[in-house]
């Protein structure tokens, strides 16, 4: 995955999308970050956004994705090595679903796991 100063939040959001059609990636601003839970902090940017708005001294590099990387990591890879606040949204019974509660499993698995278990009932 390139990272670069000029290109916009929905470009990298393609390049995660073109690996693993079932996952999205959404920025938020960096100027209301308060903490490692900055949903209810941090504003959802535009996809329109280019990176360089979100990070002026962005320099640009490459992350490696792999089906063995983790949401939890490819967060973290961003956040504290190109100094962007994004959240990896997983399509789920046609909806983008938060992954905050599986950020440990593997894109791999998030991609593959698109539908939610849905509880069986007991009669």
């Amino acid at each position: 995955m390139k990272i670069e100063k000029k290109i916009s939040v929905g470009e990298l959001s393609d390049s995660l999308t073109r690996l693993y059609p079932n996952l999205i990636l959404k920025a938020f601003s960096n100027t209301d970050y308060k903490g490692n839970n900055f949903e209810g902090d941090a504003k959802e940017v535009s996809s329109s956004t280019l990176l360089k708005e979100l990070s002026p001294g962005l320099e640009g590099g490459q992350i490696v994705v792999s089906d063995s990387l983790t949401v939890n990591r490819l967060e973290t890879i961003l956040k504290n090595r190109f100094g962007l606040l994004v959240r990896v949204l997983r399509k789920s019974n046609g909806e983008w679903a938060s992954t905050v509660h599986t950020n440990g499993w593997t894109l791999q698995r998030q991609n593959s796991n698109r539908e939610i278990e849905q509880p069986t009932s007991v009669c």
